[in-house]
């Protein structure tokens, strides 16, 4: 079971058939191009259906996906550190809309920024 917000913004369980999970990832990795040397930094819980990007699409493609600790993303200046300061070499953020907005909003895209990134999803 995975969870999305939908347009309501209250939490929905949605059952993810593992069919469709595939179907939607082999057309995501090839629009965005990932291959094996991509890096995702994962930001959602698993059972959030923004994870079956990072998780599957690093899968499919053969990249790797960091799991960031969650409590980053509410100190977005300790978040870039991380990454950057870590070598966490990043290429592929897949965030959620609230998660980029607020690391935007609090600065934390002017702070610093892993010079590996080169795609950046807001899904």
């Amino acid at each position: 079971m995975n969870f999305t917000s939908g347009s309501a913004g209250e939490p929905k369980g949605a059952a993810v058939t593992h069919r469709s999970v595939i179907d939607f990832i082999d057309s995501f990795d090839t629009e965005f191009g990932f291959d094996r040397d991509d890096v995702f930094a994962n930001q959602a819980p698993f059972d959030f259906d923004v994870s079956v990007k990072d998780i599957y699409g690093g899968i499919r493609c053969g990249a790797e996906a960091v799991l960031v600790p969650r409590e980053y993303f509410s100190r977005p200046a300790v978040l870039m550190d991380y990454l950057y300061d870590n070598r966490v070499t990043v290429t592929v953020l897949v965030w959620a809309v609230s998660a980029m907005c607020f690391v935007s909003i609090m600065n934390g895209l002017t702070y610093r920024v892993p010079e590996e990134v080169r795609t950046a999803c807001k899904l």
